[in-house]
């Protein structure tokens, strides 16, 4: 199981179980970097002193120089040194005179050592590949000095601390590009490559399972040499790849990224897991037909010694590519609610549909959406109570959030109220409440305070408010870090677990279906401070995937989990399939 990293504990430490060496050079040749010596070393001091392990190469001439600035960072590694000369790439550009530089080019910076420098990147990822001083299953490449791009030099070090021992795809090549920088193909590469740097790629850093980095390698000495007798031209190394990329079958992952902070970015496809192997127990509740309508999300909770859930139905689902089939003629989206009362194996015993408040209770316009949508269940000073999002029911452009009492008696959602975000904002939802139980009285057991209701509004940084005069207003806030954290969003209430809580959230990536990813987050009892969480990983397979319901039996989890808003689940697993081993920094 991998260690927390924890700077303010460790001095200078490698990470434990890291899976993952990043390869360097400091090839530094005055001739072509306008960059001083003492600059680059800073940045990377930045990249080092997080503990990732390091492969450096370097030259003869600075190799003292930087065993020295090394000394107290075990976690890098020195190469043997290499000389200028004996660079792969320069060697084959000596050996022609035909062969020329672009045409518009940083004139003081871009000679041909530099576009040797810069193309030999692979090479030493093959050197380190068979050397392989850490043992590791992944290699990735990352400049010397990339933290002159960052941004946030916390966040980036502390996403390289976090990727490094997460758990990777077996196989995979991951390289973040710039936006609007498209894959170019066999008819438009020379155009475009030859005189012009082409940012498809942004070279600074990618990261790959080995046998992966060796295809890359190899297909530089099939066609390195022939490009440049073929064009006669000396191009950046990232021009080479998109050149690939065009005219080869060699396809890597292409990422969103840039040069600041988000050149750090790999696919969550590549570092999450599907946790079907280690279900225990799958079961698919046989819910009532709703003509037009489908079963979808399901939130959970245990109130007056019964399990309840709220199901919702939705009159659309999405076919194989990710759209959307509405079935209404007007494509009006219609949600419905419906309430069970669980059995002690947790399958539904009777179903009841909820009725929607009426108008005159509620705030009522047409919209093209309808309905209290993705129920969240929470008791309250002894009432059941839930959370939902609403356009119908909104006042402002866009949704809102609607808080109101969960009726199972009458199975009604009454006494409902509109609640403003702390700001402006077009969109609200996946607001997850928290409560905090008053004092009890030991003799009488009786209530001496109230239960405060708190609501988590969102993860980055973390924001926490209560409810003032129909409004959040923000009370606690805690900065976050972590990767991915940035996009998570609520997903279940969360779970008493004596000293913390627990529960379940999720992010997605914008691609078509969405790849929907989940993360299980403990939080402090008290002061909901966050304290750790997991791996990312699905249920099944990556898609759209949701998961609002959650609870703990024994030694298990069991999740309510939805695929493509319909076909939902009751599954159940080990809890130690889903450890919290990462602290929140």
């Amino acid at each position: 199981m991998p260690i927390p990293y924890n700077m303010s504990e460790l001095s200078n430490p490698i990470l434990a179980n890291s899976k993952i060496t990043f390869v360097s050079s400091f090839i530094y040749d005055p001739s072509c970097f306008h960059r001083s010596m003492e600059w680059r070393l800073q940045h990377f001091r930045n990249i080092a002193e997080t503990g990732i392990q390091l492969c450096v190469y370097i030259t003869p001439d600075y190799h003292d120089l930087l065993k020295e600035f090394v000394q107290d960072l075990p976690n890098v590694r020195l190469m043997p040194p290499v000389n200028i000369d004996d660079i792969e790439p320069l060697a084959i550009y000596r050996k022609y005179d035909d062969i020329t530089l672009p045409d518009r080019r940083n004139m003081e910076k871009d000679g041909a050592n530099y576009m040797c420098i810069m193309n030999s990147k692979i090479y030493f990822m093959k050197d380190a590949i068979s050397l392989n001083p850490w043992d590791s299953t992944h290699f990735a490449w990352i400049d010397f000095n990339v933290s002159h791009v960052f941004r946030n030099i916390p966040k980036s070090q502390q996403r390289l601390r976090t990727l490094s021992t997460r758990a990777l795809a077996p196989r995979f090549l991951s390289i973040p590009g710039c936006k609007d920088w498209h894959r170019l193909n066999n008819e438009n590469a020379e155009a475009r490559l030859l005189n012009d740097i082409y940012w498809r790629f942004c070279g600074g850093f990618f990261l790959g399972d080995k046998e992966s980095i060796l295809e890359m390698y190899e297909l530089y000495r099939t066609h390195f040499e022939a490009f440049l007798v073929t064009h006669k031209k000396l191009v950046w190394e990232v021009n080479f790849w998109a050149w690939l990329e065009a005219t080869t079958a060699w396809s890597p992952n292409w990422v969103e990224g840039d040069h600041n902070d988000s050149i750090l970015n790999i696919s969550a496809d590549f570092c999450s897991r599907s946790l079907k192997p280690h279900t225990t127990s799958l079961v698919q509740y046989e819910y009532p037909k709703i003509e037009s309508n489908e079963a979808s999300n399901s939130c959970y909770i245990y109130y007056r010694d019964q399990h309840h859930l709220n199901t919702r139905y939705v009159n659309y689902w999405y076919n194989d590519a990710g759209h959307v089939i509405i079935l209404h003629p007007q494509r009006h989206i219609i949600t419905q609610n419906m309430h069970s009362i669980l059995d002690a194996d947790y399958v539904p015993i009777g179903f009841d549909l909820m009725t929607n408040p009426p108008e005159e209770e509620l705030f009522t316009k047409e919209a093209c959406i309808y309905g209290l949508e993705d129920i969240r269940l929470f008791e309250s000073n002894g009432t059941l109570k839930f959370i939902a999002t609403s356009v119908n029911h909104s006042p402002r452009n866009g949704n809102s959030m609607v808080i109101g009492d969960y009726s199972t008696e009458d199975h009604r959602l009454t006494n409902c109220t509109i609640i403003a975000p702390p700001s402006d904002t077009w969109c609200e939802k996946n607001w997850i409440p928290l409560v905090k139980k008053g004092a009890r009285n030991k003799d009488t057991t009786e209530d001496t305070t109230e239960d405060k209701e708190y609501y988590i509004y969102k993860w980055n940084p973390m924001q926490i408010g209560r409810i003032l005069d129909n409004q959040l207003k923000i009370e606690i806030e805690y900065p976050i870090i972590e990767p991915y954290f940035g996009r998570v969003r609520g997903s279940s209430p969360f779970i008493d677990e004596g000293d913390h809580l627990v529960g379940i959230v999720h992010f997605s990536e914008d691609c078509c279906p969405r790849h929907y990813y989940h993360i299980m987050v403990s939080l402090d009892k008290e002061t909901f401070k966050p304290l750790r969480y997991s791996d990312n990983f699905y249920f099944d397979q990556i898609g759209i995937e949701f998961c609002i319901g959650f609870t703990k039996i024994q030694d298990e989890y069991g999740f309510w989990v939805s695929k493509k808003d319909r076909n939902p689940e009751f599954i159940r697993m080990p809890i130690s399939v889903v450890p919290l081993i990462y602290e929140f920094q």
